[in-house]
Order: C-alpha cells, then sequence, then structure tokens
C-alpha cells in the first residue's frame, strides 16, 4: 500500500515517522509585531509645523538658507570630488561647507576691493528672476 501524499495538514515528518501524526505538536511561538513605518514617504505632502519646534543638533549650527544656482559641468564634478576625497579626517568637508567657504573668501575678496572693506549689505528687495540684463 502506497503512502498517502503530503497535503494540507500534513507535513513531510508525519509522512515519514511513525506516529508523529498522532502526537499533539506544540504551539508556535508568537511573532514579533510588524510596526509599520512611520517616516514620511517621498511622495506624501508635507504638513506644516505645529508645536514645538523640532529637535536641534547638539552643536547649535546657525539656520541655513537654501540657495539654488548652476555651474558648469567640469567645475560641479570639480566640487563632488573635492567633497568626496576630503569627507573624512580633517577635514570633514562637505558641498554645502565647500560652498559656504569658497562665497565667503570671494565675498571677503570683492567687498574689499568695491566697498571698503565692509560686507555687502542683503538687498532691501528680492532679486530679479530670469535673465541678467542686456542677456
Amino acid at each position: 500500500m502506497a503512502k498517502p501524499r503530503a497535503g494540507l495538514g500534513t507535513s513531510i515528518q508525519d509522512l515519514m515517522v511513525p506516529g508523529a501524526a498522532e502526537e499533539p505538536r506544540p504551539e508556535p511561538k508568537p511573532r514579533a509585531k510588524v510596526v509599520p513605518d512611520r517616516r514620511r514617504s517621498k511622495t506624501a505632502p508635507r504638513r506644516p509645523k505645529t508645536g514645538p519646534v523640532a529637535k536641534t543638533s547638539v552643536t547649535h549650527a546657525p539656520a541655513t538658507v537654501k540657495m539654488t544656482f548652476r555651474l558648469p559641468p567640469d567645475l560641479a564634478g570639480q566640487c563632488r570630488g573635492a567633497a568626496r576625497d576630503l569627507s573624512g579626517k580633517p577635514e570633514y568637508l562637505t558641498l554645502d561647507r565647500l560652498a559656504e567657504l569658497s562665497l565667503q573668501a570671494m565675498l571677503a575678496k570683492l567687498a574689499k576691493r568695491h566697498n571698503g572693506g565692509e560686507p555687502f549689505q542683503p538687498p532691501a528687495e528680492p532679486l530679479k528672476r530670469g535673465r541678467k540684463p542686456g542677456g
């Protein structure tokens, strides 16, 4: 007589070990509860911040402003390469820090040459968007 095929409710062990099917099986251990990821997905709209201010870093870095501008591809590549190669000790250079240091140095040079060494003041009204005059 042929052994019955394994199907729902039976296992290979039940078929191969005589008497294993009659023994009660222990209850399986409960699995850890799956907690959904509560981080915002990249497609979800941002909610305005309400209530207490978000956590700040330990170093209490000054607030920054996002600026967007275009660079020639070779200059952008050099910046990325410098940030990659100098990201560790002792420089810990990032693209943000490289841009900040470079702009500070250039602004100091321009202020000395064109503004009597005094720092430039922010404009009262926003810069005009679009093409530069005469362009």
